[in-house]
């Protein structure tokens, strides 16, 4: 057999897909061979069974990667040869970015192809219908267990009545309201800040300042899982930001929050059950009080597994940071100091850190970055043309560290690999609005 084993195919959703094995064998050409073709996916009917030595068929399964075997039997003494491939399913929209603008409070959602063509307004243009206002954030959901197999997206707007829509990744096309993931949805609700790129392929967040996590104890295939139950209980009121730890595996996760309500950090377990501050404190260095913070955290970034930042402003608008560790029962201060960056400090400034220790936020027209390590402070490269930075976001492209800045109609890559201090290597003009935020399928 040639062509075959270990090979995977691309098929394109809604297309033909024919595939002809070289069988070398004294019967290959006699009709002493049979062949069946099987593909298995995860939900029903879970096969599809062709025959014939030619595959050939309109291949109808949703985008994913599946496996495959093909059987030929030796009627002659009915001996069975067993063959396995992988079949990649893809539709037009399997690889590109897909990025959502604000357009006069409007949301816009662009479709860009690989060669850099942009299909502007898609979501309104294919569904006949605009989002809901107010764009907030753009979630790229994935399959459990398949961290890069995206399945929709999640389009979150700023409006209580209408707090999102949720849209099929191979299509574009609608498949429900935000609304719709609860099992008992609020009459109105405001999403503070929700993640997809989950392990699990589920969302989880705060939403009205509770804590919510998509239900994940029932099969992934089934219409119920990700779904929305009742928030984590307990006496709290949750910033916007927090850290969900362990998020990209299989092992336990569980949730750095801030307490806006009696000014401290809390903490969430993965069943989402509210831990409060039973964890122990153990300084690593001059410290602070994870439990008597006092003042409003606003930013949490974990960089890795000996470092998280977090930063709060005092009723005099001074602005402090905070280093700590952390693990499921553990914080471990390490230090609280003034932030160097602060007078940088605007309201739609974001930060976003890197494994390795560096800290990226946006202030106006420019990028900075800020080690904790000898508080050096340093503009990037980057020159956005006196527009101003709208959204921040990591990547990796090509195994490289690449930093996404968003501004008035256009999104900007930048190095941020080793040595390099953030200058343009590619930029994508011509989008309607002002960049929110962005997701690249790949």
């Amino acid at each position: 057999m040639k062509d075959l084993v270990d090979s995977t195919f691309d098929a394109i959703v809604g297309d033909t897909l024919e595939i002809t094995p070289t069988v070398i064998h004294s019967l290959a050409n006699t009709d002493q061979l049979s062949y069946k073709w099987q593909f298995m996916f995860p939900y029903e009917p879970y096969f599809q069974y062709f025959e014939g030595r030619t595959l050939k068929t309109l291949f109808s399964l949703v985008p994913g990667t599946y496996s495959a075997t093909l059987t030929i039997t030796d009627r002659s003494n009915n001996l069975s040869y067993y063959y396995d491939f992988k079949i990649s399913a893809k539709t037009e929209f399997s690889l590109g970015t897909v990025v959502l603008t604000d357009a006069g409070g409007a949301s816009h959602l662009a479709f860009v192809k690989p060669d850099g063509t942009i299909m502007p307004n898609l979501y309104e243009g294919l569904n006949g219908e605009p989002l809901p206002s107010q764009p907030k954030q753009l979630l790229a959901r994935n399959l459990a267990f398949q961290p890069t197999n995206i399945i929709d997206y999640w389009v979150i707007s700023g409006d209580p009545q209408n707090a999102g829509v949720i849209i099929d990744a191979s299509t574009m096309k609608k498949f429900s309201l935000v609304r719709d993931n609860f099992f008992d949805a609020p009459a109105s609700f405001t999403v503070n800040n929700l993640q997809a790129g989950n392990f699990y392929g589920i969302t989880t967040g705060i939403i009205d300042h509770k804590l919510y996590r998509g239900t994940s104890n029932t099969f992934y295939g089934f219409p119920t899982y990700g779904k929305y139950g009742l928030p984590a209980a307990g006496d709290y009121e949750l910033a916007d930001d927090y850290i969900l730890a362990g998020a990209e595996s299989s092992g336990p996760q569980y949730y750095i929050t801030f307490d806006t309500k009696k000014k401290r950090i809390v903490t969430f377990d993965m069943a989402t059950v509210y831990k409060d501050t039973t964890y122990d404190v153990i300084p690593t260095g001059p410290g602070f009080d994870p439990k008597n913070v006092g003042i409003d955290m606003f930013a949490m970034e974990h960089l890795n597994s000996s470092v998280a930042l977090a930063f709060a402003r005092d009723a005099a608008g001074k602005i402090y940071e905070y280093n700590f560790s952390h693990d499921p029962v553990t914080i471990r201060p390490k230090y609280r100091r003034e932030f160097k960056g602060a007078s940088l400090v605007r309201e739609d400034t974001k930060f976003v850190g890197t494994i390795y220790e560096d800290l990226y936020f946006n202030s106006d027209d420019k990028i900075y970055k800020f080690s904790h390590i000898n508080e050096d402070l340093v503009a990037l490269d980057a020159d956005f043309g006196g527009k101003t930075v709208t959204m921040l976001k990591l990547d990796k492209i090509n195994g490289k560290d690449v930093l996404l800045a968003g501004t008035e109609g256009a999104l900007y890559y930048l190095d941020i690999d080793t040595g390099k201090n953030g200058n343009i290597t590619y930029t994508l003009d011509g989008l309607d609005g002002v960049v929110i935020d962005v997701a690249i399928r790949k």
